[in-house]
């Protein structure tokens, strides 16, 4: 079952109860599990959001921009956040809108009982752009340092000791986690086992041999002879 972390940000107590049972409705009506975390301080909520893990599991961060609220959209996405941001709010003002623009944020729903049905419509389709945007990164940490890398720019994941090293366009940097784990987490996306201490993308394959293969930026990774058949099947795929 897919997860999907909700955080909403409003001054006033009873909406933010209200919303967050309602999120959590509609993420069950979706067959998602949900984690929904309420805050009235903006400035709270600027706090957590630095610690970098915190603010690459955040999935939908719902915002009502009044109450001098207006800049945290423009705040988180300065500090790399990448989820959906949905504005919540009694206002319909043009500077509303105008900055809700500027901080690409998701959809803007007013409030009321007479705008649930939009309210809910806009979160449906922002829980599944959320998922959907997730798969397109891989969350990685270790020690308390967190990255978030986007899945098409990395090259290759490596063993090391009893950890991972991924190699991106960017750098490098070494994780807790194993190969079974990571396959889990990536999906379907087209990276493949070529050795028991290495899996590369496949589409960044220029050419392989029976015990080696060369990526598009040069580097050379051994191929194990069992892995070869399947290898060779994935490139003759991506190739054709």
């Amino acid at each position: 079952m897919d997860h999907i972390r909700i955080v909403l940000l409003d001054s006033d107590k009873q909406a933010l109860d209200a919303y967050g049972r309602l999120c959590r409705a509609i993420c069950e009506k979706l067959g998602l599990s949900s984690d929904v975390r309420s805050y009235t301080d903006n400035q709270r909520l600027l706090f957590d959001m630095g610690n970098t893990h915190f603010l690459f599991t955040v999935n939908v961060l719902i915002i009502e921009p009044g109450n001098r609220n207006e800049a945290i959209a423009h705040a988180v996405r300065k500090m790399g956040y990448r989820g959906i941001i949905l504005y919540l709010t009694e206002s319909n003002s043009f500077d509303c809108c105008m900055q809700a623009f500027d901080s690409r944020v998701f959809n803007y729903v007013l409030k009321g009982a007479n705008q649930l049905p939009r309210f809910k419509t806009v979160f449906e389709h922002a829980a599944r752009e959320a998922i959907a945007l997730r798969k397109e990164y891989l969350i990685v940490s270790k020690y308390g340092e967190c990255r978030c890398i986007e899945l098409k720019d990395i090259y290759y994941f490596e063993s090391f000791n009893v950890n991972l090293i991924v190699h991106y366009n960017g750098g490098k940097f070494e994780f807790t986690s194993t190969f079974d784990e990571l396959e889990q987490q990536i999906g379907t996306v087209p990276f493949i086992r070529i050795h028991k201490s290495y899996m590369v993308a496949v589409s960044l394959i220029r050419n392989i041999s029976y015990e080696h293969l060369t990526l598009n930026d040069g580097t050379e990774l051994p191929v194990g002879r069992t892995r070869y058949p399947a290898l060779k099947q994935a490139v003759g795929m991506i190739a054709s």
